[in-house]
């Protein structure tokens, strides 16, 4: 799996996250964009939807 997210991205470090069919990165990168509130304005773009719970 790492080789072929190598070929894919130029990485090797799993997980890789995918967003509307293009890599965000990794954990930490998935992290750094929530916390710029990026994240969910990518999500969002992408057609997910979330449903806060009670």
């Amino acid at each position: 799996m790492q080789d072929i997210f190598s070929k894919m991205t130029g990485e090797r470090t799993v997980p890789r996250v995918f967003i509307g069919g293009k890599c965000v990165g990794g954990g930490s990168d998935v992290y750094t964009l929530h916390n710029q509130g990026k994240l969910a304005e990518m999500m969002k773009a992408a057609g997910a939807t979330a449903k806060k719970e009670d």
